[in-house]
């Protein structure tokens, strides 16, 4: 396994980290928030962004505007039950929803689910050292100097990304206390 390979599975698990901190409600309006609402449509549950174009209007309005105006009803229900705290109003064909100030509180309770996101991240990232170390060591042909060798790569290379999501998290927590 070649360095390029190591780094591509290690920013995977970065990547995903970032993802969950875009789904993070900050008090902006940003799309990701409605994205994967769970909407019934269609006699099945699908992610709002198959049903509808989201756009955000200023920072703190989006608008969601159904491809089947039929939908309507079923998106406005849908955003409702979601429960992230947006309530969406019906403007002729398209629902417009506000996105409201987060209280001290609520920007607390989310700077800690930022901490959870960013044990997990490095949590995935020891899992792929590990993964890697062991198929090394399950290589009949890798000498125990090839094992010290990669380890120490893998080490250097864990550190590396662990910087990148602690940096990564401490901007969203700096993000969310800002008011």
């Amino acid at each position: 396994m070649n360095d390029q390979e190591i780094k591509n599975r290690l920013e995977k698990s970065v990547v995903f980290f970032e993802e969950n901190l875009r789904k993070l409600r900050t008090g902006r309006a940003n799309t990701t928030l409605l994205e994967n609402v769970k909407v019934q449509a269609y006699e099945t549950v699908m992610p709002l962004i198959q049903l509808a174009n989201i756009s955000v209007v200023d920072f703190k309005t989006m608008t969601v505007q159904p491809w089947d105006k039929a939908n309507i009803e079923a998106i406005m229900k849908g955003i409702g039950a979601a429960n992230i705290g947006l309530t969406p109003v019906r403007d002729e064909d398209i629902i417009r929803v506000h996105v409201p100030d987060l209280t001290e509180e609520r920007r607390k309770e989310i700077t800690k689910v930022v901490g959870t996101y960013e044990e997990e991240a490095k949590v995935a990232l020891r899992q792929v050292r590990k993964e890697i170390i062991e198929s090394f060591k399950n290589d009949k042909e890798a000498t125990e100097d090839d094992v010290k060798y990669i380890t120490d790569k893998l080490d250097k290379f864990i550190r590396e990304y662990n910087d990148q999501v602690t940096k990564l998290a401490d901007a969203k927590r700096t993000e969310m206390m800002a008011v």
